[in-house]
């Protein structure tokens, strides 16, 4: 999820909440509000492969494996929450050359990949997941994958009144906005664990993932140099709850397991 630092108001907060990502950006930015009238924003169509792979093998390559996570976790969770629930607002992946703020009605959203609920697309910039593949130690393909599943995630949290639920928590808690950004984030990565549990990834695959979610907690990815280093500023969770949280869905067997809005703890 993408948050910027465009004021301590919980208003600032949930501008910064239409446009979503999964890794704490190394930058940070303001959070310029949504359109009031979103419908009248044009959005970009799909990119076609060309244009976004440049005919390179290593593009080839990660596009074929997140597309083969997509459809098999879009799959999974219109099964999940029902067809009708899920159809009533179609999620879409976008393959783009660079992920612009014009993706998500002006937001600054980083580099991706993001989830912009007012289009309920994801974008993502096959050069930025070859760069993250190279830059985070540990990571691969299962990596990449979890990276799509994490920004799904965020879309079954706004089809089931997730997102209308955190704005309600930060209107009645001025100060705890970040720490509810973070449990905000580590459900989405409850949800990605839902969707490991039910796919054809053999385990070996799984346990990968897990080894992922912990590469990308906010602690491992500041040594990576991907993060601003003021622990204060991270906005995803550690290491560890990452992989916590990530386990957690595997183990999950409805959706209320991953509500860590809720938890006591996380």
């Amino acid at each position: 999820m993408r948050w910027g630092k465009g004021g301590s108001s919980a208003g600032a907060w949930l501008f910064a909440a239409a446009a979503v990502c999964c890794v704490s950006p190394a930058s940070n930015a303001g959070s310029p509000a949504e359109p009031a009238d979103a419908g009248t924003v044009s959005v970009q169509q799909p990119s076609s492969p060309a244009a976004a792979d440049a005919g390179s093998p290593a593009y080839a390559r990660i596009r074929a494996a997140l597309e083969s996570t997509w459809t098999e976790a879009t799959d999974i969770w219109a099964s999940l929450v029902g067809r009708d629930l899920y159809d009533s607002d179609t999620p879409m992946i976008d393959f783009v050359p660079v992920v612009k703020a014009a993706h998500c009605y002006g937001l600054y959203i980083g580099a991706g990949p993001v989830y912009c609920s007012g289009n309920n697309t994801i974008f993502v910039s096959l050069a930025e997941m070859q760069r993250l593949e190279t830059k985070i130690p540990g990571f691969s393909d299962d990596g990449l994958g979890l990276l799509v599943a994490h920004e799904l995630g965020h879309h079954i949290q706004k089809i089931t009144g997730r997102f209308r639920l955190l704005s309600i928590l930060m209107r009645q808690s001025p100060g705890s906005e970040r720490d509810l950004v973070r449990r905000f984030e580590l459900e989405a990565d409850c949800l990605a664990g839902m969707w490991a549990a039910r796919s054809h990834l053999e385990a070996g695959h799984r346990e990968a993932l897990l080894a992922a979610a912990e590469v990308i907690g906010d602690d491992r990815v500041y040594v990576a140099g991907e993060t601003a280093s003021d622990p204060a500023m991270f906005t995803h969770g550690s290491a560890v709850q990452r992989r916590h949280w990530f386990e957690a869905g595997l183990n999950a067997s409805a959706i209320e397991q991953c509500h860590v809005l809720d938890a006591e703890a996380y």
